[in-house]
């Protein structure tokens, strides 16, 4: 009983640092680039000045992938069908607050393609 139990304490100990968003980018200009790749938004927390933002999506992944932001279950700003090796720019007025940037692709989200955007 004892072998089954003191792996399973050592997942559970790991498990919240793979959850935990990682450290926040903090951007000092108006001009963002996020980067996908499979299941994965990079930076996972950027913070940026408030006004008019310019955002850059790049897709280094193998896979064709979208990029939307919302706040409160409403989308925000959309980027749709980003091919592998492509890249988008977008430039576009967000209030303060948090929002959510995540891939809208069948269950992309739940596999971790989300991040968060924080503007102030």
């Amino acid at each position: 009983m004892r072998r089954r139990t003191l792996p399973l304490l050592a997942l559970l100990l790991a498990l919240p640092g793979c959850l935990s968003e990682g450290a926040t980018t903090r951007a000092s200009s108006h001009a963002l680039t996020v980067t996908l790749d499979e299941y994965l938004v990079r930076p996972q927390v950027l913070s940026a000045p408030g006004g008019r933002l310019t955002l850059t999506v790049v897709n280094h992944g193998r896979l064709g992938h979208t990029l939307r932001i919302r706040a409160n279950d409403k989308v925000v700003l959309s980027f749709l069908s980003i091919a592998p090796g492509a890249r988008r720019t977008r430039s576009f007025h967000l209030r303060r607050g948090r929002y959510t940037m995540f891939d809208a692709i069948a269950n992309y989200e739940e596999l971790g393609m989300r991040g968060s955007l924080i503007v102030r």
